[in-house]
């Protein structure tokens, strides 16, 4: 595979730049981004990141910058929350307007404009996202709602200071399109409390490379909940990195995949200081020639003593065709912890079958029964009901529809 695309090429980096308004500070990050990318070769199943998914049908050719309007739809900020100082904007406006805030943050800690090939492309190129602030103890109440309608490269930017908390809910909903990127960066500050809702249910044709990642503060808590239904090619990575004594990360997530999909779904929390903790529960169904990897890294450095931290990691395939696979791993520098790890790959159990179908079910009637309680720990976790509700639509659709 080769970069060339006319497409692509710093002096578009600077059009792009250019046309939305952009600071010098930005325009920078987005040319060393572009020239990172250029010197990156492609990643192969030689590397250990890639070894289970193969790029051979990616076509960079065919890959579009859309510009112009934006293409996310927020939901509407109360203004008692506005006059608090909150902030929920598409993150070009909030460049625009130069907001020391964007500048403090984007692309400094969390996501790296330059750490691979897929991320370097995304910071050169990004053409929308959402940026969100809430300030010092701001409590919200309310779900604060993104949802993408194309594929494109997009890039967020979400902050809670000390003692502020917020349900958040972003959807990636394309019926068209060739390359989707949505990457974002969370910071999560002393005390502070982020419920992050992910549902990705693009169009079967679309190649999708994501990565989010927070970082938390001394006694932060992040509750990841994740549905990955969509696109051709699905890899996706979603990291939390503990790096203040007391902070917490949950993240509990789904996937199906039917159709001659791949889900490459990578997990993982860092554990980088005393007096951590957290979970990762993940659960996949495969059907009709689909195949997965799903991995899941406990990582706990030198100075991490007292942690606690747990692994489960699940899938099960429907019929003889489909392939998965889950891969837990713990990396422990430290020997006072409490690290678990649990993982399982088969069909569904045919006694479970038998017994339901001896009292009076159909077999596929059984199987969804059976597969409704594979999932119900996952949808519990979703602390709103209209999305909990629909979620539980949409992956029943996925699978039985």
């Amino acid at each position: 595979m080769t970069d060339q695309n006319p497409r692509f090429s710093e002096e578009t980096v600077r059009q792009l730049s250019r046309s939305n308004q952009e600071p010098q500070w930005l325009i920078n990050k987005r040319v060393e981004a572009f020239k990172k990318f250029s010197e990156l070769p492609w990643p192969t199943q030689k590397e250990e990141e890639w070894r289970y998914t193969s790029l051979l049908q990616f076509k960079f050719s065919k890959t579009e910058l859309r510009t112009g309007e934006s293409t996310v739809y927020l939901s509407a900020l109360p203004e008692d929350l506005r006059k608090q100082g909150v902030i929920f904007t598409d993150i070009r406006a909030a460049i625009k307007k130069q907001d020391p805030l964007v500048k403090k943050y984007l692309f400094t800690d969390a996501i790296k404009p330059t750490e691979d090939k897929f991320v370097s492309l995304n910071s050169a190129f990004f053409n929308d996202g959402v940026f969100l602030y809430v300030p010092k103890n701001v409590k919200i109440e309310d779900t604060l709602r993104a949802v993408f309608n194309s594929s494109s490269f997009n890039h967020s930017v979400i902050v809670l200071e000390e003692g502020a908390s917020v349900n958040y809910y972003e959807e990636y909903a394309s019926e068209n399109g060739y390359l989707n990127q949505g990457n974002v960066e969370v910071y999560c500050g002393k005390s502070s409390k982020l419920e992050f809702n992910y549902l990705q249910n693009l169009s079967l044709d679309v190649f999708d490379f994501s990565v989010k990642r927070a970082l938390l503060d001394n006694d932060a808590k992040i509750d990841w909940v994740f549905c990955s239904l969509g696109a051709k090619i699905d890899k996706v990575k979603i990291e939390s990195i503990l790096k203040g004594q007391g902070a917490h990360s949950e993240k509990h997530g789904i996937y199906c995949g039917s159709a001659n999909q791949h889900h490459d779904l990578f997990t993982e929390a860092r554990h980088a200081v005393p007096n951590t903790s957290a979970t990762i529960s993940v659960r996949g169904i495969l059907k009709n020639n689909a195949t997965s990897i799903s991995r899941g890294l406990l990582k706990i450095d030198k100075e991490g003593q007292n942690t606690v931290t747990f692994l489960d990691d699940r899938a099960i395939m429907l019929g003889e065709s489909s392939l998965a696979d889950v891969i837990p791993s713990l990396i422990i520098d430290n020997n006072n912890v409490q690290a678990k790890h649990a993982a399982s790959v088969g069909q569904v159990d045919e006694e479970q079958i038998f017994y339901l179908i001896s009292r009076g079910m159909s077999r596929e009637d059984a199987e969804m029964l059976i597969v409704q309680g594979f999932f119900e720990p996952m949808f519990n976790k979703i602390k709103i009901p209209e999305i909990r509700n629909r979620l539980q639509h949409l992956v029943e659709m996925k699978i039985y529809g």
